[in-house]
């Protein structure tokens, strides 16, 4: 029951001596050439148009206004402007001194960082970072899971993902300025190295294709690119991981404000009634399809830590977990995973093993050693002990219309931390497919 990231723009001089640079619709007898349009747009505060490549040739092609109404309203649907705004207005060159101010991490303190990517296994990633001061909460939309983190844990999540980024960004020179996108654009492939040396940990991440583009005010905007990321463990490669179309979006610097729910584990009340033995052993089997929101809670010394929030879904003979997979076919059991290379593994697993990843069976016990509280309607038991090191305390069940709805128990408290998890189920048909194989 204990389971769970270069079109340069040519400024041309109109010089006094027009017999070097003449317009075609200026020369009294102009050459005669095909138009060639050229394929980036230029566009000011209203319009678009594509240009003459030819030299001397003022014609333009495709001149357009603006259309505002795709999915961003703000982004032209043609050519790609974004609408002038305050604080979003940049089009200039940044220098040195002013990219090295808004690459630190000091910089981020209150903001939102959206990042996705595209994995060929897993499809399109989100997540969503919420950063304010001493508190972090992240949302990761792909696997139904949803973080918040507090105190030390909060500062360890921002490093994660500031390092991620900031690390490939650290070499102004590897960069230059677009004035056509008002982007810089990655020259070189630019390698960032992360180690820890406790764990003998070491992520090399690689970034190519990189874009950045800047506020007026100097702060990032947003930072694309795709990524390469090898993760050694003391020397050894074990995995590799590509995110393709990576981009990550900053905004409401200052202003973010992070409001995490579960603070404090609350037990709730609902409509629980007594259940005889064979519908508790029954229910503990979840044989039907059912949703269960698992969340998990650090307290230290008796205050907030951080709150993980999971997923399980059983349908038919399929159970999928955050972002793994159990399934029964045939006479068979299997476990589907991203392997190396984060490629789809599945893996046949004993029916021991399924049982103990499937069901909340090591609870059966618990029925001749629980309190029934009739003002609750709660079962209680304030210590189970079911072998091989595990126990559960202070655990609380509740049971409506003879189906297991919430459970509630704690681990031991050491060193002043005390987790906390709790199980609300939903009993209801949800379709779950399993991941394929090229």
């Amino acid at each position: 029951m204990k389971r769970f990231f270069a079109f340069l723009l040519t400024i041309c001089t109109m010089l006094s001596c027009v017999g070097l640079f003449s317009a075609c619709d200026n020369s009294e007898n102009p050459p005669a050439h095909n138009h060639s349009f050229s394929q980036n747009w230029m566009k000011d505060e209203n319009y678009h148009w594509n240009v003459c490549e030819t030299i001397g040739c003022n014609e333009i092609a495709n001149k357009g206004v603006h259309d505002w109404t795709g999915v961003d309203a703000n982004t032209c649907t043609v050519c790609g402007k974004v609408k002038d705004q305050p604080g979003n207005n940049f089009s200039g060159e940044v220098t040195k001194e002013q990219w090295d101010l808004a690459v630190i991490a000091e910089k981020f303190n209150n903001v939102t960082i959206n990042y996705g990517f595209f994995q060929t296994e897993k499809g399109e990633v989100k997540t969503e970072l919420l950063i304010a001061g001493d508190k972090v909460l992240k949302t990761m939309k792909d696997v139904n899971l949803v973080i918040g983190y507090a105190g030390e844990q909060a500062k360890e999540q921002k490093s994660l993902v500031l390092d991620l980024f900031i690390g490939l960004l650290e070499k102004y020179e590897n960069f230059t300025f677009d004035e056509q996108e008002s982007v810089y654009i990655s020259t070189d492939t630019i390698t960032s190295t992360v180690t820890n040396d406790v764990s003998g940990y070491t992520a090399v991440e690689t970034l190519t294709n990189g874009k950045v583009k800047f506020n007026s005010d100097y702060t990032i905007e947003w930072l694309s690119g795709d990524l390469t990321e090898e993760v050694f463990v003391d020397g050894q490669k074990i995995r590799v991981s590509k995110f393709e179309d990576m981009v990550f979006t900053f905004k409401d610097f200052g202003t973010t404000v992070v409001d995490i729910h579960t603070e404090v584990p609350y037990i709730p009340q609902a409509n629980y009634t007594q259940v005889t033995e064979q519908q508790w052993i029954d229910s503990l089997s979840i044989k039907s399809d059912c949703q269960i929101d698992q969340t998990f809670t650090l307290l230290v010394n008796g205050e907030f830590h951080y709150v993980m929030k999971d997923g399980f879904i059983r349908s038919g003979n399929v159970i999928k977990y955050s972002d793994w997979y159990i399934s029964i076919e045939g006479d068979k059991y299997f476990i589907y995973n991203i392997g190396e290379n984060d490629k789809w593994t599945k893996k046949e697993i004993d029916e021991e093993q399924y049982i103990d990843l499937a069901t909340f069976a090591e609870l059966t016990y618990a029925f001749n050693k629980s309190t029934f509280d009739s003002e609750t309607g709660l079962y209680i038991c304030e210590e189970l002990d079911i072998g091989d090191y595990q126990k559960y305390y202070n655990l609380k069940m509740g049971f409506v219309d003879g189906k297991i709805a919430y459970v509630y128990y704690e681990d031991k408290e050491e060193g002043g931390k005390k987790p906390v998890y709790q199980c609300y189920f939903k009993y209801t048909t949800i379709e779950v497919t399993l991941p394929t194989f090229d």
